[in-house]
Formats: C-alpha cells, sequence, structure tokens
C-alpha cells in the first residue's frame, strides 16, 4: 500500500448482464490532488466511481481507504468514509428551494429542521469559496451553473475527503466552467481531493494533476499533466494510431422551412421570457441559437414545438401557420424535438428501447 493514497481500488470488477463493464481496474487517489478519469462514452468512468460512491458492488475486488480495506455497499456508507459525489444528472427537488435541498439527509434534520443552523454553516462555506447561492429560490429557477454549485455544496457541508464529479462541464456555459475550475482549485488548497470525470481532452489538461484513461472497461495508462497532450490522450482513449478525421460537406441551402416572426412567450414563472425573436430556417441549413443558460433559449424551443404556448408572432411550417396548432399537427409536418434534459422529459427510463420509440 502507498502511504499517499487516501483511496485505493485494486483489481475491481464489474458485470452486467452481456457487458463486461469493468475489467480489473486499479485506481488511486492521492490527499489535495485533482485527478482526471479520462475515457470515451461507455469506457466505464461513471461505473468505477458508482462503486466508490457506493451505488454499485464490484463482483471483484478491493477498495482501501486510508489504507484499510473497507466495504462500501451504499452512499451512506461512502458518506461516512468521507467521500460524495456530484452526478452529471442533478440529484435535486426542482420545487424545492435551495435550502430545503440542501438540509435534505444531512445533519441539520432531526424532530425538526435546523434552518438557522444550515443557513450560517452554507454562508460560512459559501464565503470561504468566493461564491453565493440563492438559499430561498426554488431549484426550478436556478441556472445549470448554479445548480451544480448547490449540488457542491450539499456535498461539502458533509466535510469530504473525495469529492467525485462526474461530467461536471457538460450543461456549463464557458465562464460557469471558468468559474468551476477556480473553484476545484480552491478547493484543491484545502487538501480536497477531487475526482474529475471527462471525455473532454482540454478541460482535463488544464484542471487535472494526474490523467488516468480507461478504454472499454480497462485502464490502459496514466500521466502527469506536464507529460500529457490532446493527440496522446486521444490516442490512448480510442486505441487507435491514425485518429479519424471528418470533412465536412459543403451545405446546399434550399428555400425556407420555418418561419418565427415576432414570437413572444412565458417562462414557468408566469413572466415573459422570450421577446420578439424573429428567425428563419431554410432547408439544409443548420441555425444556431446562443446564449447564457436561462435566457430564453428552451423556451423558444418549447413555443416553436407547441410545448409552450405562444404568447404573440407567428409560426409557419412549409407554409402552414401553425401558431395555435397542437403538438400532433407540428409532428405531422415534420418538426421533431430533442429536450435539453433528456432522460427527464425525453424518455421513460422503465420503458425499453422499442417502446420509447413508439
Amino acid at each position: 500500500m502507498d502511504p499517499t493514497n487516501i483511496v485505493e481500488m485494486k483489481g475491481i470488477t464489474k458485470r452486467f448482464p452481456g457487458v463486461l463493464a469493468l475489467d480489473k481496474v486499479d485506481f488511486n487517489i492521492k490527499k489535495g490532488e485533482i485527478v482526471a478519469l479520462l475515457g470515451e462514452n461507455g469506457a466505464g468512468k461513471t461505473t468505477l466511481m458508482n462503486i466508490l460512491y457506493g451505488l454499485y458492488v464490484p463482483d471483484e475486488g478491493e477498495i482501501y481507504v486510508d489504507g484499510v480495506k473497507v466495504s462500501i455497499r451504499s452512499p451512506a456508507d461512502a458518506i461516512r468514509l468521507g467521500i460524495n459525489m456530484v452526478h452529471q444528472q442533478f440529484m435535486l427537488i426542482e420545487n424545492f428551494t435551495v435550502l430545503e435541498n440542501i438540509v435534505l439527509g444531512s445533519k441539520y434534520v432531526g424532530i425538526q429542521l435546523d434552518y438557522r443552523k444550515a443557513i450560517e454553516e452554507c454562508s460560512k462555506l459559501t464565503k470561504a469559496l468566493g461564491f453565493e447561492i440563492p438559499l430561498q429560490r426554488r431549484v426550478s429557477e436556478l441556472s445549470a451553473g448554479e445548480k451544480q454549485r448547490v449540488e457542491i455544496v450539499k456535498a461539502l457541508l458533509r466535510k469530504p475527503h473525495v469529492l467525485i464529479l462526474d461530467e461536471p462541464t457538460s450543461v456549463l456555459t464557458p465562464q460557469e466552467t471558468r468559474e468551476l475550475f477556480r473553484l476545484l482549485k480552491e478547493l484543491k488548497s484545502k487538501d480536497i481531493s477531487i475526482v474529475f470525470i471527462s471525455h473532454k481532452l482540454n478541460e482535463v489538461l488544464e484542471v487535472a494533476d494526474r490523467i488516468v484513461v480507461l478504454r472499454k472497461g480497462r485502464k490502459v495508462g496514466e500521466l502527469g499533466r506536464e507529460k500529457a497532450d490532446p493527440i496522446t490522450l486521444a490516442k490512448m482513449m480510442v486505441g487507435k494510431e491514425n485518429l479519424i478525421t471528418l470533412k465536412k460537406p459543403v451545405s446546399r441551402i434550399g428555400d425556407p422551412v420555418l418561419l418565427v416572426e415576432d414570437l413572444s412567450a412565458y417562462g414557468d414563472d408566469g413572466r415573459l421570457k422570450v421577446r420578439n425573436v424573429t428567425l428563419l430556417v431554410r432547408r439544409g441549413e443548420v441555425v444556431g441559437i446562443a446564449g447564457v443558460a436561462g435566457n430564453g433559449q428552451k423556451e423558444l424551443a418549447e413555443a416553436i414545438y407547441g410545448l409552450r404556448p405562444i404568447a404573440s408572432g407567428r409560426l409557419v411550417l412549409n407554409g402552414i401557420d401553425l401558431t395555435k396548432a397542437p403538438v400532433r399537427e407540428r409532428l405531422r409536418l415534420g418538426g421533431s424535438y430533442i429536450p435539453q434534459d433528456r432522460t427527464r422529459y425525453g424518455v421513460i427510463k422503465a420503458f425499453t428501447l422499442l417502446e420509447n420509440m413508439l
């Protein structure tokens, strides 16, 4: 055992029906370091950390914390050992306030909720880390970056030694990503160890001290940041010397397909979220809508698809006015919609792939 490791995982193997998700993986975490767990989608990164957090039990292998062999069979076991995790899909109750989410499952819950103590400790923690969170606002009103900070505060109030972040930048704006990296470096300075799960090479190179690469459930190597570069890491991830290069075909722009004219729509809070938007989409064209999260992009998309009523303006699809038409009519005329939160609004998890496609 290396005495500098606060967590050591040895020979971790995990099988699911028909899939060997992890094959004898070794992984360790040192005190006060940021270690990146890098790999393509399906490489086993999240599965390995779900085992460390107690969401899965390994079929084979051993886990040591501070040199002592432990059995982690639930998140409660992991939390007791000083290990916390912020998931890619936020584990927050949308209709509760930030404060109510923070106190759930915490030491502030007893016969009565100790809100005063919770507010006091949240304020002390966020002040030390250099940011604020709106404790009395509902989670549904927050941006993705704000929700992530709530999750981090929830975890940090448990005083962890190890904090796992699963694909933490997947829903963040560039500004929010920079703020997250600043926060991680601040936590590192306080001797908290960070596991940063990602498949984004540039972000890993910017924030990590050490990079561990998984491919198809196996550990294929690890590098210190000073020895890593995007080409080397990409080859380790995909297992090929010659990386694929894509040639973008020349677009052939055709006639107008979708006209959005002077469109306005309300948000969930009853306030006007989209104001007088006009845009034209032609056949074969890709139109991007940019902006900081929470500035009406979701509401605009939902209004176009018919999930949200149009307060004013006009919508024309393939020459037909659909301003007041139901979703079914928009589908019939060739409209479709992939929501931002696909696991919550795009699929029914308990259904099979075939049932979801019907």
